[in-house]
């Protein structure tokens, strides 16, 4: 049985808080931690500039 959590973090401190529990947590302990990201445009001094950006800000799974 697969059991997903979803942890609060801060927002935009996703990777940090990733890295620090993986660290911290036993390899057996859990099989992934993730947050889904996608890719879009946003414009920066009139030019577009691709981008990616979590899809749920804030939030480990």
């Amino acid at each position: 049985m697969l059991v997903w959590y979803v942890i609060q973090v801060i927002n935009g401190r996703e990777d940090v808080m990733r890295e620090r529990i993986e660290h911290m947590v036993p390899a057996g302990a859990m099989r992934e931690l993730f947050y889904p990201q996608y890719q879009t445009e946003i414009k920066i001094h009139g030019e577009w500039v691709k981008t990616i950006k979590p899809l749920f800000p804030g939030y480990l799974i």
